[in-house]
């Protein structure tokens, strides 16, 4: 099987702008996570960490349902802790380690949702 680049995008927010939106519920859960591993953010949400979590391991799940759940109420956007490791992209990536995925940002406008199912959004990469 032939293997190439792919087109990724993120709409993201920083640590720092998620912890002004969420305030206790984002320290919560970060203080939390450290208790199980002793490792950095980005670290925690790769194969070792916590998407293949323990059941031990509830105490962290609820608090990040918790911290998306908050996100949520605040500002309507859904949001999910995400990790692109830059062995698995290019140099002109903008993402490296974890990233803060936002869902829910942008909308048709009236005139594309009349031709939503004859256009695609289609991606590409190229070198340069």
């Amino acid at each position: 099987m032939p293997r190439g680049y792919g087109a990724n995008y993120a709409d993201t927010i920083s640590d720092e702008n998620l912890e002004a939106l969420c305030g206790e519920d984002y320290k919560n859960f970060m203080e939390e996570r450290k208790k199980y591993q002793e490792i950095d953010v980005n670290d925690f949400f790769t194969q070792e960490g916590y998407l293949n979590a323990e059941p031990e391991d509830k105490k962290v799940a609820e608090l990040y349902a918790k911290l998306l759940d908050t996100f949520n109420k605040n500002t309507g956007l859904e949001l999910f802790l995400c990790y692109h490791d830059e062995d698995d992209g290019d140099v002109y990536d903008e993402i490296n380690g974890h990233f803060w995925h936002v869902e829910g940002v942008y909308q048709m406008t009236e005139a594309g949702e009349k031709f939503h199912d004859v256009i695609e959004r289609k991606f590409y990469v190229t070198f340069g």
